[in-house]
């Protein structure tokens, strides 16, 4: 009986600290220590030189997309609808689109600034990673306005780009 009780406390002990060391990992998972301080983490976006950081949405509607000659009902139906874009401090972009039948409403990237060029490249979707997307920017009456610069990759991308000026999101 000793024997059994003694193998009982030591899978208690043992398990016991198995338990607290899988907590303090989950915790420590859960939880990193902030990589900026909570107080710079809330203050408003800065920029890239001019360049505004932050959250910029815009809707695109069918009727920009027909008459920018997407006529194609599942084109207009995958693209039409409101995205937003966030651009980081660090250099990352995220735009994230809601529509009908978004098929990749999630795209992300790094971007560049260099005067009043933009210069993003994909990283995710991976089947478009290393594309670039080339805008011209500037700041007009609080709205961000982009242009695209070169070739587009596509017909759909000026549009989804350009459309309208960005809005604060």
């Amino acid at each position: 009986m000793r024997v059994a009780t003694d193998n009982w406390r030591a899978r208690t002990v043992m398990l016991g600290g198995v338990a607290a060391i899988l907590v303090g990992c989950a915790a420590t998972a859960a939880s990193p220590t902030p990589a900026v301080a909570p107080s710079a983490a809330r203050a408003a976006p800065v920029a890239i030189g001019d360049f505004p950081l932050g959250k910029w949405c815009m809707t695109v509607t069918e009727a920009d997309l027909k008459a920018g000659g997407i006529t194609d009902p599942s084109l207009v139906a995958e693209n039409a609808g409101t995205a937003c874009t966030t651009y980081s401090p660090d250099g990352i972009w995220r735009f994230v689109q809601e529509c009908t039948n978004c098929e990749q409403p999630i795209w992300s990237g790094t971007f560049t600034v260099n005067g009043n060029g933009l210069d993003k490249v994909i990283t995710f979707p991976t089947s478009f990673a290393g594309e670039q997307e080339l805008h011209t920017w500037k700041l007009e009456n609080d709205t961000l306005v982009l242009e695209v610069r070169g070739t587009p990759p596509d017909e759909i991308f000026p549009i989804i780009c350009c459309a309208h000026p960005w809005q604060r999101g």
